[in-house]
């Protein structure tokens, strides 16, 4: 149960928990508004955008094109391309340098100089009007939990030994493996099943949905598996995975759909299965109510605690950048005015 009398002076007028766009945006508007402002995040200035999402996928998407068309589509336009091959470690760091010029590797120093202070460490709430990250204690008239999500991954049986990769992961691989499952016919399996068949990875992909992109519409499903299909991806949907085994080197995938099961053996494994909200924050402590869907908001983005707001993926109920950006300009709209 929350508990805890509200003090009379604070640290701060807005400490916002998270760096992303769920963030950022509502403590850029309170620092020109006049008022303190403190961030804390646990990982990397800028959130999952810039960072491991949007930005660094289509710079890989797009050195899989180049690969594509010079290998595969070059000579209908009369140009000649042999030998042409990927080389992983250059394309990291060619993912690297996109993920750079975004500059969110200098978030700190652009915060500072804004007048923000940028605590890092995991943020815990002791109180409603306090939390704590490693040995300090920050108190604040009004906070902003935009934590987003984690990786979802599914209880499967030798899953864990077997070994497996997220899309952290994958945007990292200086090594391509020839086989792979994807665990996950949603937006980041899919984008990732596009990649890497594109980069002629033998792909099979497994949605326990009827149709992968299921919160997409009908069409565009039927349209994105029957381009997979053409390419020489395995698609099964209405599908799942049961059991994964080493041997030696590769991964032995049991996938049962329906009366059937289908085992493939293959050198890695991509789980995408979908993001659950980060809530582990002491939440309870502050009287905010959350469920395994996030955190519940009004629709001024006002948490059950009404000095406590929240945005981005860790309210939903879309994960998207610009839909982060959005909540989070209405949640300091309400904050710098409704005192």
């Amino acid at each position: 149960m929350a508990g805890g009398k509200r003090p009379t002076k604070f640290d701060y007028d807005l400490v916002v928990i998270g760096s992303g766009s769920g963030g950022g945006v509502a403590a850029h508007m309170a620092i020109t508004r006049g008022k303190k402002v403190a961030i804390i995040e646990q990982e990397k200035i800028g959130g999952e955008c810039p960072n491991y999402g949007c930005v660094p996928t289509k710079a890989l998407l797009r050195a899989a094109e180049i690969y594509h068309d010079a290998s595969e589509v070059a000579a209908q336009f009369g140009v000649k391309a042999t030998n042409v091959s990927v080389n992983m470690p250059s394309v990291k760091k060619w993912k690297d340098l996109a993920v750079r010029r975004t500059g969110t590797s200098e978030g700190d120093r652009a915060f500072a100089a804004e007048g923000i202070a940028v605590i890092k460490g995991h943020a815990h709430f002791i109180s409603p009007w306090e939390v704590s990250t490693g040995d300090k204690r920050i108190t604040s008239k009004h906070f902003l939990i935009a934590t987003g999500t984690k990786d979802f991954i599914p209880p499967i049986e030798g899953l864990k030994e077997a070994g497996f990769i997220t899309y952290r992961k994958a945007i990292s691989l200086t090594k391509l493996p020839k086989s792979m499952v994807v665990i996950g016919g949603g937006a980041i399996g899919t984008e990732f099943t596009h990649l890497f068949s594109r980069l002629n990875v033998e792909i099979t992909q497994v949605e326990f949905s009827s149709r992968l992109l299921a919160r997409e519409e009908p069409e565009a499903s039927q349209l994105v598996q029957a381009l997979f299909e053409r390419r020489g991806v395995n698609v099964l949907t209405g599908a799942e995975v049961f059991k994964v085994e080493k041997d030696r080197n590769k991964k032995v995938v049991h996938i049962r759909q329906g009366d059937e099961t289908h085992v493939v053996r293959v050198d890695e494994v991509l789980v995408a299965a979908g993001k659950r909200p980060n809530v582990d924050l002491g939440l309870d402590n502050a009287g905010v109510k959350y469920s395994k869907r996030g955190i519940e908001t009004n629709k001024m983005m006002q948490t059950s605690a009404r000095h406590i707001y929240a945005s981005g993926d860790v309210v939903g109920p879309y994960a998207f950048t610009h839909m982060a950006s959005y909540q989070s300009r209405i949640a300091a709209h309400n904050i710098l005015h409704r005192q």
